[in-house]
């Protein structure tokens, strides 16, 4: 097997690892995660506002 060969395999059992472990997720999994990357996102942008505390 050529070593091109063996890269398209190691991709194609990614693929099928990363599609098992989505299906593992429920849409209320997927909404709470959301919600904590937006509160992370939030959070950052009210540091950044305080770091730049008094607007010049």
């Amino acid at each position: 097997m050529s070593e091109q060969s063996a890269n398209l395999l190691m991709i194609r059992d990614l693929i099928t690892a990363f599609d098992a472990v989505k299906m593992s997720f429920t849409e209320q999994d997927i909404t709470d995660i959301n919600a904590v990357i937006k509160r992370a996102g939030d959070r950052k942008e009210a540091r950044d506002k305080l770091y730049n505390y008094p607007p010049k």
